[in-house]
């Protein structure tokens, strides 16, 4: 489930003031912008991001040590194959350590521990490295990879997570056609899940 950020005023309607034939015509303008998405193809899972880490072995607790602080982190055992996601005490952990920390850092935590985030800190990687770094990094690799890993958890994220991903993509200049075609194909049937604010936002990340 994706965070609730503050988003930009200059993006979000006033929904207090609007009725239900506003929000009509807002779904339908954001359902006619999602079919306007290029079509790529089939989207295929992206590869293993960060290794194993140990995965298929029974290990011991250890701890994160990312920009100088450490987190707690549990690690997992399998016997092989399937996605390993860390429980609600870690992605708790993980979610207040990136509320106020720099966006460099955050991609440090996302290359290290990324593939166990649940898809409520995905989105956050990408909303506050978005809000506090903007265009800068527009072209660093790790972005690159936070798309892939998002195209591959699409089904997880809700509609609060689908407005948060296509705005800090659209506003930052993320490069992610993949990203925003597996959105439109995931959102389209899913509308009536959508706030006010969730169609706003997501509206204006493929208009613009």
């Amino acid at each position: 489930e994706a965070p609730k950020h503050d988003l930009p005023t200059s993006s979000v309607s006033n929904t207090s003031c609007r009725g239900a034939d506003t929000l009509k015509a807002e779904k339908i303008m954001l359902r006619g912008l999602l079919r306007c998405v290029p079509r790529l193809g089939p989207t295929r899972p992206a590869p293993a991001l960060f290794g194993n880490r140990g995965f298929g072995r029974t290990a011991t607790s250890t701890t994160t040590r990312t920009g100088g602080a450490v987190l707690p982190m549990r690690t997992f055992s399998s016997d092989g194959g399937g996605r390993y996601e860390a429980g609600r005490r870690d992605q708790v952990a993980w979610g207040k350590a990136m509320r106020d920390a720099e966006p460099d850092w955050i991609l440090a935590l996302f290359e290290q521990e990324g593939d166990a985030f649940s898809a409520r800190n995905l989105a956050t990687v990408a909303h506050r490295v978005a809000k506090r770094g903007g265009r800068r990094f527009s072209k660093d690799p790790r972005i690159c990879r936070l798309a892939e890993e998002c195209v591959s958890r699409i089904g997880d994220f809700n509609a609060q997570g689908f407005a948060n991903l296509s705005w800090a993509f659209a506003k930052a200049g993320f490069p992610a056609t993949g990203l925003f075609e597996s959105i439109a194909i995931e959102a389209q049937p899913r509308l009536g899940e959508f706030k006010p604010q969730n169609l706003a936002n997501t509206a204006w990340a493929f208009a613009k």
